[in-house]
């Protein structure tokens, strides 16, 4: 999202940790959100692997790589684009707010292929079953 964002928040005179906050928000918002809704009903049951380094070596590989059903599922319960749109008019982006909607565009594709991170995090700390 960064790289994408790189030109945009240039012209716009945004520092890069808004991005960055921006980034975690929505991260953290869909790993939230794939706990709460969960793409079975006992993902909170199972056991927590307590191993950054497990967690990382299982969550890396799928990371952008989710299945688009639970793409879908989270993506229902957050509003992750109406939050990127206010914060591109925040932050005077009005051309990135422009391109946010559009399927083909740089960043409404960034923005969907990070969507599956906070969700595969979520899944990735957990035992399977």
């Amino acid at each position: 999202m960064g790289g994408v964002l790189h030109e945009h928040a240039t012209k716009a005179g945004v520092e890069a940790t808004d991005v960055i906050h921006a980034v975690e928000c929505t991260v953290q918002g869909l790993y939230l959100a794939m706990l709460l809704v969960g793409y079975d009903s006992n993902l909170l049951a199972r056991p927590l692997i307590v191993s950054s380094e497990s967690v990382w070596e299982r969550w890396l590989p799928h990371a952008y790589v989710v299945p688009e059903q639970i793409v879908d599922l989270v993506s229902e319960v957050c509003a992750f684009v109406e939050f990127w749109n206010r914060a591109f008019v925040a932050w005077g982006m009005k051309k990135a707010a422009k391109e946010l909607p559009k399927r083909r565009s740089k960043i409404n594709s960034s923005l969907g292929g990070l969507v599956g991170v906070g969700a595969a995090l979520a899944i990735a700390e957990r035992e399977a079953e």
